[in-house]
């Protein structure tokens, strides 16, 4: 993964949560983390992946879908992952 941190990305997630009835905020207090590591994590500045899976499933969507570049597909000839290790986001 790139280490820039994508702010269009995390602007246009904003905006689907919250044309869904949520927001950064309500998934920091439902997962018990802070905003500030919910806009990290979405804006690329960290990786965790139940922060990943909540935003995700918020907006009715696969994390891979959202963060493509986090996830590694067994068929990707780029991969450096095993075959064996699936899609597991990377850590």
């Amino acid at each position: 993964m790139s280490d820039k941190i994508d702010t269009a990305l995390r602007e246009r997630l904003k905006y689907e949560l919250r044309l869904r009835g949520h927001n950064f905020s309500s998934i920091a207090v439902e997962l018990g983390v802070s905003f500030g590591a919910i806009s990290s994590c979405v804006s690329g500045a960290m990786k965790s992946q139940k922060i990943q899976a909540a935003v995700a499933r918020k907006l009715g969507k696969d994390p891979a879908e959202i963060w493509p570049d986090r996830y590694r597909r067994p068929d990707d000839k780029n991969s450096t992952k095993s075959k064996k290790e699936g899609t597991e986001p990377e850590t």
